[in-house]
């Protein structure tokens, strides 16, 4: 079974207002239980940081408005945790590690880049910036992936 069976790319036909689709691809691998400086857990810290950044886009009436949410988990196993929602609708999970488990993130990135791929074709108008944020434990170096229309899937451009 496919990841992106129950996909789908909206009906904003009657929208007038610009989206922001977005995609988090968080990390839920075994090494996300090491501790970090301050004593608490990788995850510990990626809960707390998800939960007030998706406080902060909802605190903001035009992201609010504007703004839909996906997340992908990858550790052992790339899976579809939430599928693309206002982030006024959305409820943030607990994540929880997947203990003894690989880190599937270029597997995950791919699925956040389809996703978004997925989701562009619902939407009426033709400009729009597509976002994918990679949460993963600190040492890979990764953090955020920036998508333009210009660019293709696999050929996104990396920041860090």
């Amino acid at each position: 079974m496919s990841i992106y069976e129950d996909f789908t790319s909206g009906d904003f036909a009657k929208s007038t207002k610009k989206r922001l689709p977005i995609c988090f691809c968080l990390d839920t691998s075994g090494s996300m239980v090491a501790p970090t400086s301050n004593g608490r857990t990788r995850m510990q810290e990626l809960n707390e940081a998800f939960s007030k950044f998706i406080t902060a886009m909802k605190s903001n009436d035009e992201v609010a408005s504007s703004a839909d949410i996906a997340m992908v988990t990858f550790g052992g196993k790339v899976g579809v945790l939430q599928n693309f929602a206002p982030v006024n609708n959305l409820d943030v999970p607990e994540i929880e590690v997947n203990m003894r488990s690989l880190t599937p993130m270029g597997e995950a990135i791919l699925a956040g880049l389809k996703l978004l791929e997925i989701r562009k074709e619902g939407y009426k108008q033709r400009e729009f910036e597509r976002i994918l944020f990679c949460l993963a434990n600190p040492s890979i170096h990764i953090h955020h992936i920036t998508c333009g229309l210009e660019h293709k899937e696999g050929d996104a451009q990396r920041q860090t």
